[in-house]
This record gives C-alpha cells, structure tokens and sequence, in this order.
C-alpha cells in the first residue's frame, strides 16, 4: 500500500473498513468509505488508559493537549 495515510486513525478506519470486506475508497453519504468508521474509532481509542499494553506489545502514552 503506497498510499500517504495521514495518521492513525485512519489507517485503523481504513483497516476496519477492508475487515467488514468494504472498498475504503467507495463512496459513502458522499465520503470515501471509510470515513464511515471514525466515530466508532475515535470512541475505542478513547477508551485506551495511560500505560495500557496493547496486544501487539505497544504501549499507550496519553498526552495533554
């Protein structure tokens, strides 16, 4: 995949996309399709805890904006 993704929330959006076995770049209520998956994304990644390990061995750091 040669695509400038732009962040992790989309790549996580992009890859829930393809698991529910849609085309990311289908339109959808006139955006891509995969757009369709960030509130859900954002919702689980807000749960995510300071110091949390993930299962692929990273660990979550949160940060003050």
């Amino acid at each position: 995949m040669s695509q400038n993704l732009s962040g992790p929330v989309e790549r996580i959006c992009r890859l829930m996309c393809r698991m529910e076995g849609h085309e990311e770049l289908v339109g959808f209520e006139g955006e891509p399709m995969w757009e369709s998956f960030r509130e859900d994304v954002t919702q689980i990644l807000a749960e995510l805890r300071d110091g949390d390990i993930l299962p692929s061995g990273l660990s979550v750091v949160k940060i003050d904006k």
